[in-house]
């Protein structure tokens, strides 16, 4: 596998289940492998993040005494994280790029922006960014909120005072989020801000509903051509060993699992809140991502 790779995504778009479909290629997750000391000077800062997103970056942030990054401090800082970015100098997020052990790979959610391209150029970042229906990603992102499991979403106060309307509302319109007052990008625009990455050579992108499987409701046929363009990416010679493997990528036991279904948004959704959202995307958007119906 060829070094230096990322997977990026929209978040609840199937992050692990991306990351799963590495591992059967031969990658490792560097959250996965870091010895106890790594994911101590991880936590205050001292080595890169395991997983670029709003989260680690601030904390990153708030460590070296930094003030609201919610806007771009210098014309070079890097968005991190989809909805909320929080903006980080380009020499840091550089570093944070390339200081990873060759055979392992990191995660990210980070928007397409000239900065960011120009960073993944600079270290020879190969990134596989994946998408998935909007309307999906919605049904997904008010329950992961409200219980992220394995740690408190930033969001999960506000969305505790709101109705399931509203709730549905926010995540299709985004807005700011009172407290702490921070500004949430609309579905549209966040889904719009991934999707942008197909600008650059470097990036590959794929759907969830093709790497899923059989499993998921997808098809044998999408999932082995994902598989297929996902290889040839990295520069994997597909053997009959990982074809094998290919069904070990549909994994319940993900802490961020929520159902794993290409339509299982229908069940969590009314019709009312479906047709909001459909309204609020752009038609001409979800073509161009493959989502036409």
């Amino acid at each position: 596998m060829t070094p230096n790779v990322l997977v990026n995504s929209l978040p609840k778009s199937g992050t692990h289940l991306l990351e799963k479909a590495l591992m059967v290629l031969g990658g490792a997750a560097r959250e996965n492998g870091r010895t106890v000391l790594e994911r101590a000077t991880d936590k205050i800062g001292l080595t890169p993040p395991p997983f670029l997103d709003r989260r680690t970056a601030g904390r990153w942030g708030r460590l070296r005494g930094y003030g609201n990054r919610d806007h771009r401090a210098h014309p070079t800082d890097v968005p991190v994280g989809v909805f909320s970015p929080y903006f980080v100098p380009r020499l840091t997020f550089e570093n944070w790029l390339q200081n990873r052990p060759l055979t392992s790979f990191g995660k990210a959610h980070v928007p397409f922006s000239q900065c960011a391209m120009e960073a993944f150029d600079a270290t020879e970042t190969k990134a596989i960014t994946i998408l998935r229906d909007p309307r999906a990603v919605a049904a997904s992102m008010i329950p992961y909120v409200l219980d992220a499991r394995n740690w408190n979403h930033y969001l999960r106060p506000f969305y505790e005072t709101l109705t399931e309307d509203e709730r549905v509302d926010f995540s299709i319109h985004g807005g700011y989020a009172n407290p702490p007052g921070l500004p949430v990008k609309s579905l549209n625009d966040a889904f719009e801000s991934v999707l942008n990455w197909d600008q650059h050579v470097g990036t590959l992108i794929i759907k969830f509903e093709d790497l899923v499987g059989p499993q998921g409701g997808g098809t044998i046929d999408a999932q082995t051509a994902c598989f297929q363009a996902i290889a040839a990416h990295l520069d994997v010679h597909m053997t009959d060993d990982l074809w094998a493997k290919v069904g070990q990528v549909f994994d319940p036991s993900s802490p961020t699992f929520r159902g794993g279904r290409i339509d299982g948004w229908r069940d969590r959704l009314t019709t009312s809140q479906i047709a909001r959202i459909e309204a609020s995307l752009d038609p001409v958007l979800i073509r161009r991502a493959g989502y036409a119906e």
